[in-house]
């Protein structure tokens, strides 16, 4: 028979753990991977909130940059080098977690077609009013855009332009924003270059796929 080598009680529940161990070995090693499992699925879980936290960071900062200041009218014109995502200059950037299709799907981006343009004095940086015509599903809808120094009324009248179009009406002055219209900022840091899709190829209301 098996001796207890050590005294006192700790010596005796010791001599059963050693029985268990040598009873059950594969018992235990079940028990150890559950707890592995577990073990990763609560690292994961923590790792889907952060990013879920993440995620609506960022959206909230796009929200409040692209419906301020005039209706600025860009998502690309954030910036995003101030972002916790992005490292020190010199080093490798980083970009925002990954999304999925479903995610995209929810940005209703349509094409339409600019059929008025105004000035926006009240606008704290220089911009324009705009009503543009995305065809019979939508209708016509205003926006503003900061794109003065870079487009020209004359230009953009008649022109197709790219907008979100399923964002909450933003009041900017006296000015209803309806649509955001999307574009990129300028390499001189002067208003925003439009994003103008060929009107021989596409047409009113089209969808951003």
């Amino acid at each position: 028979p098996r001796k207890n080598t050590a005294e006192g009680g700790c010596g005796g529940n010791s001599a059963v753990f050693l029985q268990k161990i040598e009873a059950s070995p594969a018992a235990l090693l079940v028990k150890a991977m559950h707890h592995r499992k577990i073990l990763f699925s609560l690292k994961e879980e923590k790792i889907r909130r952060a990013q879920n936290e993440k995620s609506k960071e960022y959206f909230s900062v796009v929200r409040r940059a692209v419906t301020s200041g005039g209706g600025a009218a860009s998502l690309v014109g954030i910036s995003l080098e101030k972002s916790s995502d992005f490292v020190q200059e010199g080093q490798p950037r980083k970009y925002m977690n990954q999304i999925t299709y479903s995610d995209f799907e929810k940005v209703d981006i349509r094409v339409g077609k600019i059929i008025e343009i105004l000035d926006f004095p009240e606008a704290h940086k220089p911009a324009y009013k705009l009503k543009i015509d995305f065809g019979s599903e939508i209708g016509i809808k205003q926006s503003s855009v900061q794109a003065v120094g870079t487009h020209t009324k004359e230009e953009l009248l008649n022109s197709f332009v790219c907008c979100v179009v399923n964002f909450s009406p933003k009041k900017i002055g006296p000015f209803t924003s309806e649509v955001l219209t999307l574009g990129f900022r300028n390499n001189a840091g002067i208003g925003w270059v439009l994003i103008e899709p060929k009107n021989n190829f596409v047409d009113l209301g089209s969808k951003l796929a």
